[in-house]
């Protein structure tokens, strides 16, 4: 028992016999939580940077697909466009092949098939047009200029009938 009153005779003052400890382990959590937080931080970055380079290469397509829509268009409109030969088309050219283009897709079995067309003949307000799909031999289509517009009056593999020549007034040389 003299042990016992001995320790309980020793003042008590609050502090731990090693102050140290305590301030190594908090310093531990910390050095820990710190190194979490820099690899969870090392993940989004990595991760922000995928999504970042994902959008760079979807800008990228999509510019292109502005260039090539904006080429179209400017070929629709007789900007910078040439046919086969490299010389210039005209406003008329362009507006013809694309009625002819309106006109040899409107059937549902023309949907997915190749179609080259090549402008023969253009004379007074009409113009003979030569639509060769891919696959088989082609045929004509002769069109007449209605205001600003061009319309097919006839196609085929043969050449319009007189009544189509009188009706329409077409001229000797769209014929031939």
């Amino acid at each position: 028992m003299d042990q016992l009153d001995s320790i309980q005779s020793q003042p008590q003052t609050g502090k731990s016999a090693d102050p140290f400890k305590i301030w190594a382990i908090v310093l531990g959590f910390l050095f820990l939580a710190a190194g979490g937080f820099a690899v969870w931080q090392t993940m989004q970055v990595g991760e922000l940077g995928s999504k970042v380079a994902n959008l760079e290469s979807s800008a990228a397509q999509l510019q292109a697909d502005k260039n090539s829509i904006q080429a179209e268009l400017n070929t629709l409109k007789g900007i910078d466009s040439t046919d086969n030969s490299g010389t210039q088309k005209s406003p008329d050219s362009v507006k013809i092949l694309a009625a002819v283009d309106a006109y040899v897709r409107a059937p549902v079995e023309a949907k997915g098939k190749a179609f080259e067309y090549n402008v023969l003949e253009v004379s007074d307000g009409f113009a003979r047009v030569n639509v060769g799909p891919s696959e088989i031999a082609g045929y004509a289509l002769w069109l007449k200029k209605v205001g600003e517009n061009w319309t097919v009056l006839f196609g085929g593999q043969d050449l319009p009938g007189q009544d189509m020549i009188d009706k329409y007034g077409m001229p000797e040389s769209i014929l031939q």
